[in-house]
């Protein structure tokens, strides 16, 4: 079987996958590819089909899905092959789905959220919030692990600011304000948006860089001319991993705009030392964590325009504060975040998962996986 990883390094699923490798695991992947003739749920339905089909003819150990529709394709390519699967649960996937126009495909995301984690092997997640989903679906909980996100630290990492981009962003003799992340509805980039019109008003050598791409990309360049931000804010679009955290490095303040702690943007600030700051509340399935609260490692404010700019100027008005913070979020990344560290929770996960169903590849390091996506 060939090992394949085609994803982008700065993800989940690529870089447990990378681990794994290192560790003598084999991995295939198989994509799911949706038909392009134009109705969007034949489409989709066939390139599930498709994916189960050319799954039967896979000699794995393990299938592991690591998303919804994944997670559908493994659990009924598992019960007929008699494989155990691993669902890696590790976002609010119904409230993502609430977001798209196919309103059907929401309803259907509710319902396999509730049945795929009950019919896993193995569930792992991204924090302790969708554990407890899990568990509350009747999953039993020796079935859940918190696997969490991580970070390389080799590619994030506090650095002088790069003065050729500084200058090419025309950010000299401003404070920064960040956002890495895609620009969608999901991300509610206009609630910054509108904090960043009232810090304006306070603090007036402020620049707002947002980092990213999305279909609102569009929206939100209107929304910020409306709201009289002009050249204050300053869209990139989309910028690659091997120079992502030369901008990251320019920030004064972080932010990130859903009440996800355990993201992969909150764990790269922190690798680069940043101060972030972050909504209080919950999706039932994300949250802060009140660990990085209470040690003063990120700022939860209340989810509004006005909690956000609040924070800002808080962290603007008090720079020994900020630093502290930013001090104790790379800490506590570098302690317990960094991918290998992670990847280990993840390979003795899948180990549980394979020795309780008996399999060989729990005993041999070239177990071989079909990773969905």
């Amino acid at each position: 079987m060939k090992a394949v990883t085609k994803r982008f390094p700065d993800t989940r699923s690529a870089e447990l996958c990378k681990n794994l490798q290192v560790l003598q695991h084999e991995v295939c992947e198989l994509r799911i590819n949706p038909l392009h003739l134009g109705i969007a749920y034949f489409d989709y339905t066939w390139g599930l089909l498709i994916a189960a089909l050319r799954a039967r003819s896979i000699r794995a150990d393990m299938f592991i899905a690591d998303s919804i529709e994944a997670g559908l394709v493994a659990m009924a390519v598992s019960s007929r092959l008699r494989i155990p699967f691993v669902f890696d649960f590790r976002d609010d996937y119904s409230l993502l789905a609430s977001y798209d126009e196919w309103k059907l495909r929401h309803f259907l995301v509710k319902r396999l959220e509730q049945s795929i984690p009950r019919r896993a092997h193995m569930v792992t997640t991204a924090n302790r919030e969708i554990s407890q989903f899990c568990i509350a679906l009747g999953t039993p909980d020796s079935k859940v692990v918190v696997v969490p996100n991580g970070v390389d630290t080799s590619i994030y990492f506090p650095m002088n600011g790069d003065q050729s981009l500084r200058d090419e962003l025309d950010l000299n003799k401003h404070s920064v304000v960040l956002y890495r992340g895609k620009i969608t509805k999901y991300y509610r980039v206009e609630t910054l948006m509108k904090a960043m019109a009232i810090v304006q008003r306070e603090h007036g050598h402020v620049k707002f860089v947002v980092v990213g791409d999305g279909v609102e990309m569009d929206a939100m360049k209107r929304l910020a001319q409306s709201l009289g931000l002009g050249d204050a804010v300053i869209f990139t679009g989309f910028v690659s991993t091997s120079v992502l955290p030369k901008y990251i490095n320019l920030a004064d303040i972080c932010l990130y705009p859903i009440p996800n702690s355990s993201g992969l943007a909150p764990l790269e600030y922190a690798a680069c030392k940043k101060p972030s700051i972050l909504p209080i509340g919950s999706t039932g399935k994300l949250g802060v964590s009140h660990e990085l609260v209470e040690k003063n490692a990120v700022l939860a404010v209340d989810d509004s325009p006005e909690g956000f700019a609040g924070g800002i100027l808080t962290l603007l008005h008090n720079r020994d504060r900020a630093q502290a913070m930013g001090e104790r979020a790379m800490q506590i990344v570098r302690r317990s975040f960094q991918w290998s560290q992670v990847a280990a929770i993840y390979e003795q996960s899948l180990r549980r998962a394979l020795s309780r169903n008996g399999s060989v590849g729990s005993t041999r390091n070239d177990a071989a996986s079909c990773r969905f996506n």
